[in-house]
């Protein structure tokens, strides 16, 4: 699962490193987004843009490792991935997809609503 580090971003927290993007309600000091890469897809529009820093190709699927500000964030995509698609891309999840955590204990923090990245 890709564990990611939020900050106070648009009256809520997204991202680190992300101006925008609110992605869970309520302050994120101290909190993880926690998506797993299969539930995370390349969107036409919207989304996040994330660059591409590698690509691996495992048969029936493609582990694509990106950064989203300044955050890691892997995804897994079905089937070939381009390996010359190194640069931007845009991704998204649906807002079920995403699990919020204390970041000092690792405990899931059901109380806190997320979002899908914007559309």
């Amino acid at each position: 699962m890709n564990l990611l580090r939020l900050a106070a971003v648009d009256g809520g927290a997204g991202i680190r490193g992300v101006a925008n993007g609110r992605l869970v309600e309520g302050p994120g000091a101290g909190l993880l987004l926690g998506v797993r890469p299969e539930a995370i897809r390349i969107v036409e529009r919207g989304g996040l843009s994330a660059e591409v820093v590698s690509v691996d190709y495992h048969g029936p699927d493609t582990v694509v490792t990106t950064r989203v500000g300044d955050e890691p964030l892997m995804l897994r995509v079905s089937g070939h991935f381009p390996v010359g698609q190194h640069g931007p891309i845009r991704i998204g999840w649906d807002a079920d997809a995403a699990h919020v955590f204390d970041a000092a204990t690792g405990t899931r923090r059901e109380e806190y609503r997320t979002f899908a990245p914007p559309a």
